[in-house]
């Protein structure tokens, strides 16, 4: 059982890797899922597992502990895949190409990048006149121009991701926030030499601008809607789902071991 999320590793990442090793040893520690400390709870709560002898109930208590995590592991990732949006550019300008941003806006998961001039192009990761150094994906170029970026009522900037061209140094990126009440946030990216991830962590904006003073690029912005719940998608379903399944076949094996 083990073994099985990491031949999911390119499918959820390795920080979902991560997070059931570490969920595998919170259950361990604490005794979910029957492990020993809850022995003595689960025989009480179904007097039939007292008929199990050593070796059967360490068959059970494995089988369900690994249930559990199984279930825990899905319903975490629904949750985290409800709320948050990850702007990535991917798929969005043709196959070694780039898009030019002026009059046309870029829209993503309900965020509008709209564009003050020609200085704005979404490239494509096989644009080979040149890179954003340390990015192997699709990503946003700016030179000396502004894009003012757009979304739900009230929503955050959590992070997002700057570094240079591949044939000059980086300039300025300077990030502000405009708030729903009103008042701005506002931090200047000083130039980098490789991508770089920028937390600002803002919230309850109603836009925000990313304004450079000369070439840089951007990518994976991460943004999340404030105090709403976002409607699942299929996919987020499918993994609540998932996990709900699990937690169900774990309560049916407690009543009828």
């Amino acid at each position: 059982m083990k073994d099985w999320p990491q031949k999911c590793i390119t499918c959820f990442g390795t920080p979902f890797f991560q997070l059931w090793t570490d969920l595998a040893e919170t259950t361990d520690s604490v005794g979910l899922g029957f492990a020993p400390m809850g022995e003595t709870l689960a025989r009480r709560f179904n007097p039939q597992l007292s008929t199990l002898g050593p070796e059967k109930w360490h068959m059970e208590s494995s089988r369900m502990k690994n249930i559990t995590v199984f279930a825990i592991f899905f319903l975490v990732l629904g949750a985290a895949s409800s709320y948050a949006s990850e702007i990535t550019f991917e798929g969005y300008a043709p196959a070694g190409g780039g898009v030019n941003l002026y009059g046309a806006p870029y829209t993503a998961d309900g965020y509008t990048f709209t564009a003050s001039n020609s200085f704005a192009d979404i490239f494509d990761a096989g644009w080979t006149s040149f890179y954003l150094v340390g990015d192997d994906t699709s990503w946003l170029g700016l030179g000396a121009t502004t894009v003012t970026v757009t979304g739900p009522p009230s929503f955050e900037l959590i992070s997002l991701q700057v570094g240079p061209f591949s044939f000059q140094p980086m300039g300025d990126l300077t990030v502000t926030g405009y708030l729903l009440g009103g008042g701005t946030e506002s931090e200047i990216i000083s130039p980098v030499t490789t991508l770089t991830t920028e937390t600002l962590d803002w919230s309850g904006l109603d836009e925000f601008t990313l304004s450079a003073d000369s070439d840089l690029g951007v990518d994976n912005i991460f943004l999340q809607a404030s105090g709403t719940t976002a409607t699942p998608e299929p996919g987020t379903m499918l993994l609540f789902g998932t996990g709900i399944l699990a937690l169900a076949i774990v309560g049916r094996r407690v009543r009828y071991v």
